[in-house]
């Protein structure tokens, strides 16, 4: 897996040859913010792969768009193909945003356009999600061009979209950018290429775009080639999809990687026996809420899994008739990408006190005023039986 950090590593940082830049700013057009962390989880649809294999597509699209083989589409399949998906999610954590600047950032391949852009310091990482303790992480510097048309630049007229690897060079836009004005300037470079080129059809999309290769409009794809590239309102990427012949080859999707928030959690609280309506409840938050269960210690789950929802109310009711003694109730909250929290309350049930039905006379024992009635009693009879003789 060393290999995977030197394709991707490499190839991001040759396109984004940057310093690394030390100074906080708050462009307009950056919509990502300081020790930010994105999540993007690649699954290669390897039964899908046949066709795309045997017709040999990856030396028309190296022509066309060159990645190279250490970077392109079917190195993505030669290294996770072979495990389930999801094979791999591959954390991005942004460190420093740096100051505005203006400069040639893709002269390294010959455009000498000037860009005004801002670069964006990070780190860029993957882990193996069957082998969790298979992973590596490393510096990354990425940058946030200011316009439609400098963008386009920056994918190298959308060669990056053909592959997941390089579309993560690309990880953030600017917030503003123009969809529409983006793929009108892509379509014109296209057509001025002409040739093939000429057989590529593009949509913009509220937020990203589709790109579309009929069959045969690459000549060798005996199948349509469709690309699908979205980012999100903060200009983050959220989700890359390959399709050859109406099945999806890879797929790179944004997913959550904190763990839901408990906001609310009961305290630890004393009941009598023979309690009635009794209940406890926690109140958790999450962006993608998925089930709960509630464990009895020394009994097991008492309720779930069930579904939850972000920022309503869990709410147990106690069943009756535990006798006294200690109890610990655990909750487990868990949403769909498997981050968790837990939080745990201890019951504690005593004996219900007895209520005496004799009233007491306050500040007076008992047995003493008994003691006194009996023998203030005892005289009276005594007086009594003395009078009649």
């Amino acid at each position: 897996m060393k290999k995977i950090r030197s394709l991707t590593g490499i190839l991001i940082g040759l396109l984004l040859f940057l310093p690394l830049i030390r100074f906080s700013t708050a462009q307009a057009y950056v919509g990502i913010q300081e020790d930010e962390v994105f999540l993007l989880e690649l699954r290669v649809y390897s039964a899908n792969w046949g066709t795309y294999l045997s017709d040999n597509l990856e030396d028309t699209l190296d022509n066309l768009f060159p990645l190279g083989p250490e970077y392109n589409l079917t190195a993505i399949y030669n290294q996770w193909g072979s495990l389930s998906a999801p094979q791999s999610r591959w954390p991005i954590t942004v460190t420093d945003i740096g100051a505005e600047q203006t400069g040639e950032l893709l002269s390294i391949y010959g455009d000498n356009t000037t860009i005004t852009y801002t670069p964006v310091n990070g780190t860029l990482g993957y882990y193996v999600v069957a082998f969790p303790t298979i992973s590596d992480s490393w510096d990354m510097p990425w940058a946030i061009v200011n316009d439609s048309s400098s963008f386009l630049r920056q994918t190298l007229n959308m060669t990056l979209a053909f592959s997941a690897y390089s579309i993560m060079g690309i990880p953030f836009v600017p917030t503003d950018i123009n969809w529409t004005s983006f793929i009108a300037e892509f379509l014109s470079v296209m057509s001025s290429k002409g040739g093939f080129y000429n057989n590529i059809s593009a949509t913009a999309q509220s937020n990203g775009y589709l790109l579309n290769i009929p069959a045969l409009g690459f000549e060798n794809n005996s199948g349509a080639i469709d690309i699908e590239v979205n980012y999100n309102s903060d200009g983050a990427l959220t989700y890359y999809e390959f399709s050859y012949g109406g099945e999806m080859l890879v797929t790179l999707t944004l997913v959550e990687p904190f763990d839901p928030v408990i906001t609310n959690s009961p305290d630890n609280f004393t009941i009598e026996t023979g309690y009635v309506g009794e209940s406890i409840s926690w109140t958790a938050t999450d962006l993608n809420p998925n089930t709960y269960t509630i464990v009895l210690e020394g009994v097991g789950i008492v309720a779930g899994p069930l579904a939850w929802a972000s920022g309503v109310a869990i709410t147990y009711n106690i069943p009756g008739g535990y006798a006294a003694g200690n109890y610990t109730y655990t909750i487990t909250i868990t949403d769909k990408y498997g981050n968790f929290a837990t939080d745990s309350v201890a019951m504690t049930i005593i004996e219900a006190e007895t209520i005496s039905t004799t009233e007491e006379i306050p500040g007076y024992d008992l047995s003493i005023i008994i003691g006194i009635s009996a023998v203030v009693l005892i005289s009276l009879v005594a007086l009594m039986k003395k009078k009649k003789k």
